[in-house]
């Protein structure tokens, strides 16, 4: 429910996976159900602050990278309606990835082929779709 759980929640999660081989655990998701449902802006600022003190931190730097997903997500600027969903989930979400991993399917170029086919699936299904589809999984509401 506070920032400083959702903190102590990360620093345990973030310990779990670096102490866990690559082949138990390549990635973990803290949910969070409680913590911001339905405040994007409180949850994005306490995201940012998180990344910002993995980039600080040398002993973090080179192995965990965040992904953040909440069910109010928007895109700064212009993107198009549809890839609002690409960063969506029900409930507040902190995905950890290794950033080895992160780094070896970027020198892959699976990142990018990724994030492309989400673009195009996203505009392909369309925007008054993906609202119904996500309105079937909400709990906390969308809002709009």
């Amino acid at each position: 429910r506070t920032e400083c759980a959702v903190r102590a929640a990360v620093a345990s999660e973030t310990a779990l996976l670096l102490r866990t081989s690559e082949a138990e655990m390549s990635t973990s998701l803290l949910v969070l159900p409680r913590f911001a449902s339905a405040d994007f802006r409180r949850f994005h600022a306490l995201c940012v602050e998180l990344e910002d003190a993995i980039e600080r931190d040398d002993a973090l730097v080179d192995d965990v990278m965040l992904a953040c997903f909440h069910p109010r997500h928007e895109w700064a600027g212009d993107v198009g309606e549809a890839l609002h969903f690409d960063k969506r989930a029900p409930y507040p979400v902190i995905n950890f990835l290794r950033a080895e991993v992160v780094d070896r399917y970027v020198g892959e170029g699976k990142t990018q082929r990724i994030l492309q086919r989400n673009q195009e699936t996203l505009e392909q299904v369309g925007v008054e779709r993906l609202r119904e589809m996500y309105r079937s999984l909400m709990v906390v509401g969308e809002g709009g």
